[in-house]
């Protein structure tokens, strides 16, 4: 941590150089069943960890509340599917290691699956969605591009 601003700054400086940092993530992966790339779960923690490490600053997500709704529906094919749809409300938390200071906020998200994975989908694109948002972090995307 000597080459960062980690010593004696105040956590909003240390949340500043992150983001400094952390300005741009390119599309890594491409989900050929629904036709578009995105930045993995992996590129982002890449890029953001390692820059929270070097600043000094924890960050912790945590599940508050999470509700399972069982969906049945028609697929394409005509072939009934049932999924499991998780809606979670998340707590999460920028610590600075050096003074205990604290940032946190809540957020909301869902994860949908035909197995036993929509709690797991539902916290990754919480915390893909916490850090790109909280560091301005541009992938490409343009949800006003119709």
């Amino acid at each position: 941590m000597e080459d960062s601003i980690a010593s004696g700054a105040s956590l909003r400086r240390k949340l500043l150089a992150i983001m400094a940092e952390c300005s741009y993530i390119r599309k890594d992966k491409r989900n050929a069943a629904m036709g578009y790339s995105y930045a993995s779960e992996a590129a982002i923690k890449e890029k953001v960890h390692a820059e929270l490490v070097r600043n000094g600053v924890l960050f912790q997500c945590d599940v508050v509340t999470f509700e399972e709704r069982i969906i049945e529906r028609v697929n394409k094919d005509g072939r009934p599917v049932v999924e499991a749809l998780a809606k979670c409300q998340f707590h999460y938390v920028f610590e600075d290691v050096a003074t205990g200071e604290k940032r946190e906020g809540t957020f909301f998200g869902t994860g949908v699956d035909n197995a036993d994975k929509h709690l797991y989908k539902a916290i990754t694109g919480a915390i893909k969605y916490i850090l790109t948002t909280t560091f301005l972090i541009p992938t490409g995307d343009d949800p006003e591009e119709t």
